[in-house]
């Protein structure tokens, strides 16, 4: 080894030894593009969501019927639409508010978009996946403040 931390080759170094050693760099190189690739997924992980504002305007509409109709309880899309079929006030609240937001896979899309951010006091956290699709859960957001400690 040399004392910048690379490996010499020798005088005696065999064809097939500065083959290797072009590999070995070929390698190092490649895993070098692979963590640069990562970090800049982790930075785009951590940086904070956009959503668009027809996306928080049809949120700001769903979350309190869906927050009213399911509660804390995790749900997947379908769930929702069969929970919307019901006779009763916060199923039909529901149903209304799906039916703007569109077709199934629309509102599944959304709120896959709208995963971790808040929407008017709401936010959807996903909890894993079933044969139905994505499972997901709303959770009223509450603030702290200053008199809150």
């Amino acid at each position: 080894m040399s004392m910048s931390g690379k490996p010499r080759l020798e005088a005696n170094a065999t064809a097939h030894d500065t083959d290797l050693l072009a590999l070995l760099r070929d390698i190092v190189d490649e895993i070098k593009g692979l963590r640069s690739d990562l970090a800049a997924v982790e930075r785009q992980r951590s940086a904070p969501r956009r959503l668009s504002r027809a996306d928080e305007e049809a949120l700001v509409a769903l979350f309190p019927a869906l927050a009213a109709a399911v509660g804390t309880r995790t749900f997947s899309v379908h769930e929702l639409h069969e929970h919307a079929r019901l006779p009763v006030a916060p199923a039909v609240a529901l149903r209304a508010a799906l039916a703007a937001v569109g077709n199934p896979r629309r509102i599944g899309r959304l709120l896959r978009r709208a995963e971790g951010v808040d929407v008017g006091g709401y936010r959807i956290v996903a909890n894993g996946h079933s044969r139905e699709g994505m499972l997901l859960s709303v959770t009223a957001i509450t603030r702290k403040t200053r008199s809150d400690g």
